[in-house]
């Protein structure tokens, strides 16, 4: 068959490949979109529909073996995760290409791709005619009360994410792993099946694991995040507090993820005396639910690029100011 003769849609989101491609032939086209991400400034939304419909094809046409075979290949230069690969292409299986709009970011065709196709129209028509961004479909479509265990698995499954695209290990408490956000359960993000034994003490050990979500590098923890929902953040903070209390020599970045409206009463409690005495204002860092969401949707596929000092970008210290020993009344 003649190259010639597939069919490219670049000014379409999609990728039409005839149904006779060989395996060949389909390894050729993906070293082609290869080549042109890697000379590409940052990932286009049309790239990103395009790899989908590629991988895509590949799998229904040839198995998933060989294809994530082949991809391994292709890819390898993109420096892309593999949790970003399965998305593109569960973007692509769940949104046909007649559907798409090029008017509408990818991000937006993501967080509406888990819905019956009428009704993906329908927010596809919204978000162009409103000019509506990724971040606006969340609220709009995951809305969530504050406090809300809906909102506490938005936020887990987007950290979770981001640290397996940043080429971590990612952990989250066996108990909140059917939590399911944009029709995906967080355990379909490619969870550990064990966390490493990272501490002697089997205490320390049993506490880390209920934490709700860890960056794990090799046999390390990198990061390790509660994020807080509830009325008030003492279950978070009392597992921190109790890490600390059996491994005071911790070198784990601490993080509790809140609501912005929430700063201050989260940090007033991080100065109690209970956790002060335990050197919790210095060790641990916060970040608010808003800065997460914008800068995850601002970076898109580049988090692959970011290291775990992205964090301390994101997130502020916890001290108060220097001669400040009231709190603000409890919530």
């Amino acid at each position: 068959m003649d190259d010639q003769s597939l069919v490219h849609l670049p000014a379409t989101p999609s990728l039409a490949l005839p149904d006779d491609l060989t395996p060949a032939q389909w390894v050729e086209e993906g070293r082609k979109l290869r080549d042109e991400g890697l000379q590409l400034q940052r990932l286009t939304d049309n790239w990103r529909f395009r790899v989908g419909d590629w991988l895509a094809f590949g799998e229904r046409k040839f198995g998933e073996d060989t294809a994530d075979r082949t991809v391994d290949e292709v890819v390898a230069g993109l420096q892309l995760a593999p949790e970003t690969l399965r998305v593109l292409v569960w973007v692509a299986q769940r949104i046909t290409p007649a559907l798409r709009r090029p008017d509408v970011s990818w991000s937006v065709h993501r967080y509406i791709a888990p819905l019956p196709p009428a009704d993906q129209e329908k927010w596809l028509e919204k978000a162009a005619s409103e000019n509506l961004s990724s971040h606006d479909i969340i609220r709009m479509r995951f809305p969530a009360a504050p406090g809300s265990e809906r909102e506490h698995t938005k936020i887990q499954y987007m950290l979770l994410e981001l640290g397996k695209n940043m080429g971590y290990e990612v952990w989250a408490p066996q108990s909140d792993r059917s939590g399911k956000f944009i029709g995906r359960r967080l355990r379909d993000i490619g969870l550990l099946d064990r966390l490493p034994k990272v501490f002697k003490n089997q205490q320390a050990q049993k506490i880390v694991e209920r934490i709700d979500t860890l960056w794990v590098d090799r046999d390390s923890i990198v990061a390790a995040f509660e994020v807080e929902h509830t009325t008030t953040v003492y279950s978070g903070l009392l597992r921190m507090c109790d890490l600390l209390a059996v491994e005071p020599y911790l070198r784990v970045k601490l993080f509790v993820v809140a609501p912005e409206e929430r700063r201050k009463f989260v940090i007033s409690q991080i100065n109690r005396p209970t956790f002060h005495e335990l050197k919790m204002p210095d060790k641990c860092r916060l970040i608010s639910f808003e800065r997460l969401t914008e800068e995850i949707e601002q970076l898109g596929d580049r988090t692959v690029h970011m290291k775990d000092t992205f964090l301390s970008y994101i997130s502020d210290g916890c001290r108060l100011p220097e001669g400040t020993t009231s709190m603000p009344e409890e919530e």
